[in-house]
């Protein structure tokens, strides 16, 4: 396992940062998007807005994919884009890029999990 650079480290530093900005980036954007959703049931009604989400389940279903695909199939890219603006050494640069289906495995696994609601179908098939 690799551990964390020294506390010195101006990539370890840069690193942190980065990490603090793509999170709070995320959480602005989950929060816009909510919002966005709540003004949206406001405006049209619960029904409306309910038919809307219904009518674009594949073309979500087909954004998750190709997110999927960019992350684990330009992982290579990532991981030396991040490298090489946080300073990581070889040894992190090749733990990182060791870790690709790792990650990507967890996120299939999440999104059969939560999105697709998989326990649920396989117990309701299981019950009726």
């Amino acid at each position: 396992m690799i551990k964390p650079s020294a506390a010195g480290d101006n990539g370890s530093t840069r690193g942190s940062k980065a990490f603090r900005c793509i999170v709070y980036a995320f959480v602005v954007l989950s929060a816009l998007v909510a919002a966005g959703i709540v003004v949206w049931t406001v405006r049209t009604g619960h029904s409306s807005v309910e038919r809307n989400i219904e009518a674009a389940q594949p073309y979500l279903a087909l954004w998750r994919i190709f997110l999927f695909l960019v992350l684990i199939g330009a992982w290579r890219h990532w991981v030396e884009l991040m490298a090489g603006w946080t300073g990581m050494n070889d040894d992190r640069i090749r733990y990182a890029r060791s870790q690709r289906w790792r990650v990507g495995v967890w996120l299939i696994l999440i999104e059969l999990i939560l999105i697709d609601g998989l326990p649920r179908a396989f117990f309701d098939a299981w019950i009726h």
